[in-house]
């Protein structure tokens, strides 16, 4: 008589998978609905089709306004991955699509207040996650950064904020979600991405960044096509009121294509001159600078890496140089004409601009061990375009660290870059280098704009590209 063996699994899934042996020695498996619908999704998310499927759905809902049954539909995308998929990166495509969809409405947050419910069912669904698939809490080489950024965060403001200052629904927010938050993305990330299947997690996160980034680009395209007249009668970059969020995530994303170009095909070419062009478009000028020089950065890369294409690559270079300039002269003097025609140049530094930096020294003079608080509304008055809801830009990482955290955030942020460069010196090669450039690349536009200092997403991806990094199994060559 054939024996029965069960073979020694989680206690979560011990009624959902029995092992048969028949006469003939063959194992079968008698699968639970949940593991079936588990194997379905984990094929799914990180695969071609699952990507496309989420972007198209996430453009039909831009492309006929429909804002919020499209965070709803994306953020569901994102809480099913959490069930059923035990490598958390699977959520990150849906999450990043369901916030570029909600940035519809960038300057009126509030709008969202009825819909809390969107994102609390996402927070369920995580805590689900983590309780389905527990492990162990695991520290890598870039912990240490932000756990002392988390005390200098939470410390921040002490003796400048009030007791009732500091626990505004704002302030705490600030306080904690750049610090702790971030700790915390950075922990369970750690512990939750699994290298499995298909795809190593370095491999998914090119490829959900690859995807976000033509998103990003419909997004502005969607945008130009709805408000064309604006363009007709003379653009401006407050006509277009997301424009940072979509040049910052543009900025992230648009060196991906950098590794497919030197792995798989040469036609990645054109993805690349697509994101520049969508970053033209939002009328960013931080972004269409910095992403000039990310373009020559990723060229550099292109020849270092691409020996057997290297003299193709110089002809087509040498040719492109002169059509090149012409098309950027007319399109520099099509988006920031107004700008130069009324100030003289498309890069004038506005008095605002110079008044934050200043105010943020004479902060870090007037409290120079903990700051003035990242949730400080102090000084709010001089920012003329702040979003209602947001904290204290001085728009520079650098002066944001010295006004904010004060010298307390000087050594955390000193000794968490120290590990993000030890990181990168560490794993940067042909496949990784994407990866770092957009880490730069967002450093570069914060030292004009909040940048790091938005929890959600920037700073969020920022934790989880250098959790890849720690993984990443090829070592430096």
């Amino acid at each position: 008589m054939d024996q029965i063996r069960r073979r020694k699994i989680p206690l979560a899934v011990e009624d959902e998978y029995v092992y048969f042996e028949n006469a003939k020695g063959k194992a079968f498996k008698d699968k639970g609905k949940f593991l079936e619908i588990r194997e379905w999704a984990e094929d799914f998310f990180p695969s071609t089709k699952g990507i496309v499927f989420m972007s198209v759905i996430g453009a039909l809902f831009v492309a006929f306004n429909l804002t919020i049954p499209g965070i709803f539909v994306e953020f569901l995308f994102a809480s099913f991955a959490l069930i059923f998929c035990e490598d958390i990166l699977a959520t990150t495509l849906p999450f990043l699509l369901g916030m570029m969809i909600a940035s519809e409405y960038y300057n009126n947050l509030r709008v969202y207040l009825p819909y809390w419910w969107i994102p609390a069912m996402l927070l369920v669904c995580l805590v689900a996650h983590l309780i389905i698939y527990a492990k162990p809490i695991r520290f890598g080489k870039n912990g240490l950064g932000l756990v002392l950024v988390t005390f200098a965060c939470a410390l921040s403001g002490l003796g400048c904020m009030t007791f009732e200052e500091y626990t505004q629904p704002m302030s705490l927010y600030y306080q904690f979600s750049i610090g702790l938050g971030m700790l915390l993305v950075y922990l369970i990330v750690k512990a939750q991405m699994v290298d499995k299947g298909k795809y190593r997690p370095f491999e998914k996160l090119m490829r959900t960044f690859y995807a976000y980034g033509l998103f990003n680009v419909f997004i502005v395209l969607n945008f130009t096509v709805k408000h064309w007249d604006l363009y007709r009668q003379g653009f401006t970059a407050t006509d277009f009121p997301f424009k940072n969020y979509c040049a910052t995530m543009l900025l992230l994303v648009m060196s991906v294509p950098v590794y497919y170009v030197i792995k798989k095909s040469h036609w990645h070419l054109i993805s690349i001159g697509v994101m520049l062009l969508g970053i033209l478009f939002t009328g960013s000028r931080g972004a269409f600078l910095f992403g000039g020089i990310i373009v020559l950065a990723q060229i550099v890369v292109i020849f270092k890496y691409n020996i057997e294409y290297r003299k193709i690559y110089k002809k087509i270079l040498i040719a492109s140089i002169l059509p090149l300039a012409v098309v950027g002269y007319f399109a520099i003097h099509f988006f920031f004409g107004l700008r130069i025609q009324f100030r003289g140049n498309m890069f004038y530094i506005q008095p605002s601009r110079i008044q934050f930096l200043t105010t943020a020294w004479k902060d870090f003079i007037d409290n120079p061990v903990f700051g003035i608080g990242l949730g400080n509304r102090k000084n709010f008055e001089i920012f003329p375009y702040a979003v209602d809801g947001s904290m204290v830009f001085y728009h520079n990482y650098v002066m944001q660290i010295l006004g904010s955290l004060g010298s307390l955030g000087i050594v955390s942020y000193g000794i968490m870059l120290y590990e993000r460069f030890a990181t990168i010196k560490k794993k940067i090669n042909v496949e990784t280098i994407a990866l770092i450039l957009g880490y730069f690349a967002i450093l570069l536009m914060s030292m004009t704009n909040p940048g790091e200092f938005t929890a959600i997403p920037y700073e969020m991806l920022v934790v989880i590209i250098f959790v890849v990094l720690e993984s990443y199994k090829k070592e430096l060559i």
